[in-house]
């Protein structure tokens, strides 16, 4: 992978960029002039990797609440589409359409049904095989965050959809080792002790200070007897 995958919370969609679309096979795929790898929460497999003549993809289950800011995310993409649509359509159809077809042009990324939100993720698959590496590991139930690459804008005769392809991913425990609490557990034991040697230290200080304190209290009073 030449480029490291963001995480897709700090990716700034107004800077994504189109090129005019250009054919590929039975549809025409508007690319982004910069290159978008995203990595996204671990999300759960419905089933396994699915192949249908040509095609192969995965589908993945977003949690309602925890997965809310990816779908979001995805949410935010498609509606910057429209606008980007909207305001190219002369120069990329040489007609210019309105806004309320674009919109019933639009297939969202995200499904949504009564009880689940999903995404359905193209993987790689070339001459009757499918390229992504550990592909066989994938099964339904199987927890991981996807690796995607976005492809841009897909257009077919009446509907357009943003493209995103799975080029890896990260297992359940490869995603956990990217998250601690301390990088290193030696300096946290370090600072501890070392934040408890400080306070035996203000302790001391406050009790030589406040015993001083009673003892001259102590001796004035006496004095005034």
């Amino acid at each position: 992978m030449d480029l490291e995958p963001l995480d897709y919370k700090e990716v700034d969609i107004t800077k994504i960029k189109y090129d005019n679309p250009v054919r590929k096979k039975k549809n025409y795929l508007a690319r982004p002039q910069k290159e978008l790898i995203i990595s996204t929460n671990l999300l759960k497999c419905s089933d396994k990797i699915l192949v249908s003549e040509n095609r192969c993809y995965l589908i993945l289950e977003l949690r309602k609440r925890s997965d809310l800011s990816l779908y979001n995310f995805f949410i935010d993409v498609d509606e910057k589409n429209i606008c980007d649509v909207y305001n190219n359509s002369f120069n990329w159809f040489k007609q210019e359409m309105p806004l309320d077809i674009i919109e019933d042009y639009l297939k969202p990324f995200v499904r949504l049904s009564k009880e689940k939100m999903f995404v359905k993720i193209n993987i790689p698959y070339k001459e009757g095989k499918i390229q992504l590496d550990k592909a066989d590991k994938i099964i339904k139930g199987t927890k991981l965050s996807a690796i995607l690459k976005y492809n841009g804008i897909k257009f077919n005769k009446h509907q357009f959809t943003s493209d995103w392809i799975m080029i890896d991913y990260l297992n359940e425990n490869d995603y956990n080792e990217n998250y601690e609490f301390y990088d290193n557990f030696d300096h946290c034991e370090n600072s501890e002790t070392n934040n408890l040697v400080q306070l035996l230290r203000n302790n001391k200080e406050i009790n030589e200070t406040v015993n001083k304190f009673f003892s001259d209290e102590i001796s004035e009073n006496f004095s005034d007897i």
